[in-house]
């Protein structure tokens, strides 16, 4: 469980980091692959209000809408 506590709390600290950049013309603030313990990341940008998108290989996790599925190749 503490490592699982410490990656969201870095995840946490990513996203406070990333919110207190300078406005970007960029289309995304951030790109998350992988959405962590519990979606963690996507969780903390979307309390920053970043703009982002969520790539992640499992089929329940992330919402549709911000949701990249990653396939592996064979």
């Amino acid at each position: 469980m503490g490592l699982i506590r410490k990656a969201s709390e870095q995840g946490l600290q990513a996203m406070r980091s990333i919110a207190k950049r300078p406005a970007s013309p960029a289309p995304l603030d951030v790109v998350i692959v992988g959405a962590g313990p519990r979606g963690c990341r996507r969780l903390a940008a979307i309390e920053q209000k970043l703009r982002y998108r969520l790539i992640e290989q499992e089929p329940d996790l992330g919402a549709p809408s911000t949701t990249i599925r990653a396939t592996r190749s064979r």
